[in-house]
């Protein structure tokens, strides 16, 4: 199986631990946005509004709130109330790739399977939140690369099935002497010949007990984005790609030439 670009500069556990923080709090921020929206009384969103008052003043101390990427500034300082939906939405999920960060610090025992999510409350327990950041970034240190590789290119093989049913759903063509069903089969025979993943169920990946093409919408949608979260942050910890946000092209299988590179598939 094609292991695409070779990482070319891993990424130093302080700026792994930067980024943590800034994930951590932009996920908060879309809970507080969420919890406004929701509120019945005028003393519950004065907690929220205080609850965002106290972040907010604690990224301003220090060199915290250059930690953001220019974008994330920009959703960050705008004034409580004022987010898309898209935006608290795309947050929502930002605990898959955090907590990937933080697996990948050591911070976190296990990468959950597919079907699972990231403990929410275990990942927002791991921020220095409100507190002196720096025995956070000090006291950090990578797994071995080896451990790193390998839980990029399980969720590679994940992130690329996903793009396989948005192909397949678009109805896009193949690749010339292939079919979609033989090119799942041969990718996923070799994966498993390589240790990357465990042995295919009726010649797909098993996922919520059944073959992944079985999946419901809902279970597809749910997939996708967990997948699309973790690779980007495994990518962007192994330096396979040039700035956050960004995803590595599809290097997996026969597909890669047929799918959208780098897409997510539709996730979020």
């Amino acid at each position: 199986m094609n292991q695409g670009t070779q990482n070319t500069a891993v990424r130093k556990p302080e700026a792994v631990a930067q980024r943590i923080v800034c994930l951590g709090l932009l996920f908060l921020r879309g809970e507080i946005e969420q919890n406004m929206a929701g509120a019945s009384s005028d003393g519950a969103r004065k907690i929220h509004r205080d609850t965002h008052a106290r972040l907010y003043e604690w990224t301003r101390q220090g060199d915290l709130h250059k930690w953001f990427h220019p974008a994330e500034t920009l959703e960050w300082e705008l004034p409580l109330g004022q987010w898309l939906p898209a935006t608290t939405i795309r947050t929502s999920w930002l605990p898959e790739s955090n907590g990937t960060l933080l697996w990948a610090l050591g911070r976190l025992a296990h990468l959950p399977p597919i079907e699972e999510v990231f403990d929410v409350l275990a990942i927002v327990r791991k921020l220095p939140l409100l507190q002196d950041p720096a025995p956070f970034l000090q006291a950090v240190a990578l797994r071995p690369l080896s451990e790193l590789e390998q839980a990029f290119r399980v969720m590679d093989i994940w992130h690329w099935r996903a793009q396989v049913d948005a192909a397949i759903r678009g109805e896009l063509t193949p690749p010339d002497d292939w079919t979609w069903p033989k090119i799942i089969r041969v990718t996923l025979d070799l994966a498993h010949e390589e240790g990357v993943v465990p042995a295919p169920l009726d010649d797909d990946l098993a996922c919520f007990g059944k073959p992944y093409r079985d999946l419901e919408p809902a279970q597809r949608r749910f997939v996708a984005s967990v997948s699309t979260e973790r690779l980007r942050a495994l990518a962007w910890v192994l330096g396979r790609v040039e700035q956050w946000g960004d995803l590595p092209t599809s290097s997996v299988g026969a597909a890669a030439d047929a799918t959208p590179a780098g897409s997510p598939a539709g996730a979020n």
